[in-house]
């Protein structure tokens, strides 16, 4: 719940482009991450707060109307979901990433809902093949910073991340 009249009402209302949400989690208070208690500590110490969110659902829209490509790997290790696994730098999905650094498609992130449907994920990567706009509701499992790395953009602990998580399963398909 966000307090009418507190400080991140104050901010939502000062920052409409950059609101925090219902459901964010806060993973760093002035530089400190860590437990609860040393985010309650921060905030009894400091006069001001630089405060780091995690947002685990996001949603983008990205036009296929055209025929062009998602540049987007992804696996169909988790039943109801497809699991990204690569960004091809050249796509419509990098292109989201240059122009929406604050929500950025990374590594690790599932893709659970096209259009408003959700099924399975054969069903999933059957909808992403369609020549439409695609408005996809996608959930993050963990924090990554992705950066760019030849060709793909690599999370820096992505690799480890998908083998903990999604390992032996792992089967990659490329949405061209």
């Amino acid at each position: 719940q966000i307090t009418p009249g507190g400080l991140l009402d104050v901010w939502n209302q000062a920052h409409p482009d950059n609101r925090v949400q219902v459901g964010d989690e806060i993973v760093e208070v002035n530089n400190v991450w860590g437990s609860v208690a040393a985010f309650v500590a921060a905030f009894k110490t400091s006069t001001s707060l630089r405060i780091r969110l995690w947002r685990r659902a996001y949603s983008i829209l990205l036009d296929k109307s055209d025929g062009s490509q998602l540049g987007l790997h992804v696996s169909m290790a988790v039943q109801n979901a497809l699991v990204v696994t690569g960004i091809v730098s050249r796509g419509l999905v990098a292109e989201w990433n240059m122009r929406h650094p604050e929500a950025q498609v990374q590594l690790g992130d599932e893709i659970v809902e096209i259009n408003g449907q959700r099924g399975s994920a054969s069903m999933l990567y059957q909808q992403c093949t369609e020549n439409k706009p695609l408005r996809m509701k996608l959930w993050r499992r963990r924090l990554t910073q992705s950066k760019p790395k030849g060709q793909y953009y690599f999370s820096e602990d992505a690799t480890k991340m998908l083998e903990q998580t999604y390992w032996p399963r792992f089967a990659g398909l490329f949405l061209a």
